[in-house]
């Protein structure tokens, strides 16, 4: 196996942060490897295919450089790749959300970055499988979490506006406020047929159904809060949507909640703990809206989210 440090950049994560940060990123990791190899993304993919060639390639640090789109990407490559079980995952934060990182706890420093992963303390966590009916779609695994309902609304229109090169830090938390708040208030509630291991329920008039196997979304919301990497089960947040009369005046609660990490606590929301779950939208006007994984829109309903336990080695704080 290779020692040398497999870093995959993409450029524009954060809106344009990785492309900033690279100088300070590389003179910082100079001072711990005597050699890095670099690869860039350029387009959707690369990041995917760049980390399966690094396992294919023998190196056993893959180093994340860029968001949780990237990492999504990077974790699908790696555990596609054939030779993959003594490969661990780094990581350096450019971007936007850094959800996975919040859960990570990584502190901002980049010279610590670096640190940590020089001194290589590695831990296995679970990893999420999302198997889609559509026979068009292959298995994607994910990381963090997989959101059915306004999350798939909120990514898509961060999509439309986001990355624009040089968009400071103030203007992409506000633009997942702005995004969230517009996608609570368009989105049209949908019947949702859930089995979570053996029990089959309803869920009616739901607005957003979250598999989380790690804490935070949307840019730093802790949606499962206390959720842990490595216990073998998902934390599912089920939310409805409330009554007319009271959507207006539980919006701010929801969203201060949302910010707290008390979502769980409010009214027309469950959360329970699973190893497996298959969601089926059962609406009679459905609305076919992308899941949100790991920050990305992919596909639809129905699906069926298995835990993997223990299937990534991951480089840790």
């Amino acid at each position: 196996m290779k020692k040398t440090p497999y870093i995959i950049l993409n450029p524009t994560s954060g809106g344009g942060l990785g492309k900033k940060l690279w100088p300070e990123m590389k003179e910082c990791l100079e001072r711990f490897f005597k050699h890095i190899t670099l690869r860039e993304t350029t387009a959707p993919g690369d990041a995917e295919k760049f980390a399966r060639a690094a396992c294919d390639e023998g190196y056993n640090i893959i180093v994340a450089c860029g968001g949780d789109g990237t990492i999504h990407e990077i974790i699908n490559g790696i555990l596609k790749a054939p030779k993959h079980h003594d490969v661990a995952l780094g990581f350096l934060n450019a971007g936007t959300g850094g959800d996975f990182i919040k859960t990570l706890k990584l502190p901002d420093s980049i010279q610590e970055q670096a640190n940590i992963l020089f001194h290589h303390k590695t831990e296995r966590i679970d990893i999420g499988k999302i198997e889609f009916e559509e026979s068009t779609h292959e298995a994607r695994f994910f990381i963090n979490i997989a959101d059915f309902g306004v999350g798939g609304l909120v990514v898509a229109k961060l999509l439309q506006n986001r990355k624009v090169e040089g968009a400071s830090f103030l203007d992409r938390k506000m633009a997942y406020l702005t995004s969230t708040l517009k996608s609570y208030l368009e989105w049209i509630p949908q019947d949702i047929e859930v089995t979570a291991d053996k029990n089959t329920f309803t869920i009616k008039n739901a607005s957003s159904v979250v598999i989380a196997n790690g804490e935070f979304f949307g840019g730093g919301m802790p949606i499962a809060n206390k959720a842990s990497l490595g216990d073998g089960l998902f934390d599912i947040i089920a939310m409805s949507n409330e009554p007319f009369f009271l959507k207006l005046p539980l919006m701010p609660l929801k969203l201060l909640a949302l910010y707290l990490g008390h979502v769980d606590k409010m009214p027309f929301v469950r959360r329970f703990k699973c190893r497996k779950v298959s969601l089926k939208n059962i609406s009679k006007n459905q609305t076919q809206t992308a899941l949100d994984i790991d920050g990305e829109p992919f596909a639809h309903l129905p699906a069926t989210f298995t835990i993997m336990p223990r299937a990534l080695n991951i480089i840790s704080p």
